[in-house]
């Protein structure tokens, strides 16, 4: 499954637009708590997942919740899967 993305002057880095696309081979759950993160307000509540990509390594993510940390790797999963059916279609 093919990663795109695009970030705008100043939005998250001062740095000029760029693009990358990856490619996502599985997601990996249940990482550790980001050092100082469970001092936040909320911080206990927080989970950690990574994509493992093929150019990139490990890409951490940040869910503020239980639910949207659901949502987010089960959704990944399920794309991944759906792309591996498709790919396994057009090698028979």
């Amino acid at each position: 499954m093919a990663l795109k993305c695009k970030r705008s002057k100043g939005i998250i880095f001062n740095s000029p637009p760029f693009e990358f696309t990856d490619v996502v081979l599985a997601v990996i759950k249940d990482m550790p708590a980001w050092p100082g993160r469970h001092l936040l307000e909320g911080g206990e509540h927080r989970r950690y997942f990574g994509l493992k990509t093929l150019q990139r390594g490990v890409v951490e993510f940040e869910c503020m919740n239980q639910k949207e940390y659901d949502l987010w790797t089960q959704g990944v999963s399920r794309l991944l899967s759906i792309a591996a059916e498709k790919g396994n279609r057009h090698r028979v």
